[in-house]
């Protein structure tokens, strides 16, 4: 536990089966307050790499829960540096990664990501101070490969020959796209599920539009109604004495 963030850690278990259980790592940046940003991009990448070296963003632990008050500023800001971060460790160009692009992509799939100029500004000084560190890492296993080549090593002893990475690299484009074609199915769906959102949503309007015009309607009639069963009652009143009284 630091001052501005906390780590905490849930066990679950099944209750009907004792066997499974959960583990849940949870952390929560303390000091960074609604529509505002954190204190600098250094505090804000050494939280952002104490989760990364949890594991809770890897692959084999399934996708990982981002979530603030509304869902998009301060978990908009997290995702966005985290995604640059790791697609400028993969290209091992932070020059290649379009940081506008990506956040438009974003938003796609979740509207109104980065609510406010502030919190933008601070996703872009994030990146920036980030990629820092991935070029210095880059410059230093550059070095270290220069190192043993001049040591007299060559790539063959650097890197030994893996058959199962050639068959990997083989089938990777498939893989790719593979993963485009989930890509595009999961954009289908959501896409029809928005349609079908905005339909109910119009049907919805429709009736509430109906449900005032009936209301004005009656608003309209109710006075006169109301008049009307006053003078039938006050008829039947008078009627009723003259008949009692011409006995």
């Amino acid at each position: 536990m630091l001052n501005y963030y906390v780590i905490e850690y849930f066990s679950k278990q099944n209750i009907k089966n004792k066997c499974e259980t959960r583990e849940i790592y949870h952390f929560n940046y303390t000091t960074w307050p609604d529509f505002g940003v954190p204190e600098s991009p250094a505090s804000f990448l050494n939280f952002l790499f104490k989760v990364r070296e949890s594991g809770s963003l890897g692959p084999e632990n399934g996708p990982a829960v981002v979530h603030c008050s509304a869902g998009i500023g301060r978990s908009g800001t997290f995702s966005l540096v985290d995604t640059c971060l790791v697609l400028m460790d993969k290209r091992k160009d932070p020059s290649s990664v379009d940081i506008q692009k990506v956040l438009l992509d974003m938003r796609e799939y979740r509207m109104g990501l980065i609510q406010t100029p502030d919190q933008l500004r601070f996703s872009y000084m994030a990146v920036m101070e980030g990629a820092k560190s991935i070029l210095e890492d880059s410059a230093l296993q550059s070095s270290i490969l220069s190192s043993e080549k001049v040591n007299g090593q060559s790539d063959s002893c650097t890197e030994p020959h893996d058959p199962g990475r050639e068959r990997d690299s083989i089938h990777s484009p498939k893989e790719e796209h593979t993963e485009l074609k989930t890509l595009s199915l999961r954009k289908r769906n959501r896409e029809e599920r928005i349609a079908s959102t905005a339909q109910k949503v119009q049907q919805m309007k429709l009736k509430l539009s109906d449900s005032e015009k009936k209301k004005e309607k009656w608003l309209f009639w109710k006075p006169i109604l109301l008049n009307v069963g006053a003078g039938a009652a006050v008829a039947l009143g008078l009627c009723m004495c003259w008949a009692f009284l011409s006995q």
